[in-house]
């Protein structure tokens, strides 16, 4: 069983760089990242053609609406 507030979904978000949406969710949790930039450094998620970019943004914000409900702040 997950100790994260989130399924573990292991569908590919960034086909590029083969990286799923658990293994972007898990280091947006455990490192606090806030940014994609940040998302694509630690994951290499969206470092190919760029076109998920916009699924990882989707995939920060809920992330952090999970973090946020535990007292830490995105911005």
């Amino acid at each position: 069983m997950s100790t994260y507030p989130f399924e573990e979904n292991h569908d590919t978000v960034c086909y590029c760089m083969n990286v799923d949406n658990f293994t972007i969710k898990k280091a947006i949790y455990d490192l606090k990242l806030k940014e994609v930039d940040d998302v694509v450094r630690e994951t290499k998620a969206g470092g190919g053609c760029m076109s998920c970019h916009m699924t990882i943004e989707t995939i920060l914000d809920e992330v952090w609406a999970d973090l946020e409900k535990e007292g830490f702040k995105r911005y």
